[in-house]
């Protein structure tokens, strides 16, 4: 069971990733915070132990 929830936290943080890249992609600004939510992303599979 634990494998099964890293699995869906990776497949979530990847979701989330395509998604925030796809709407924010129009402007500089935007690129970094998308960035920034990507680490904190990451940030939370650490802590979750996945990575």
């Amino acid at each position: 069971m634990e494998d099964l929830k890293y699995y869906l936290a990776i497949v979530v943080v990847i979701v989330v990733g395509i998604i925030v890249i796809k709407k924010i992609s129009s402007c500089i600004w935007n690129i970094i915070v998308g960035a920034i939510i990507l680490a904190v992303l990451a940030w939370a599979l650490v802590e979750l132990g996945a990575i």
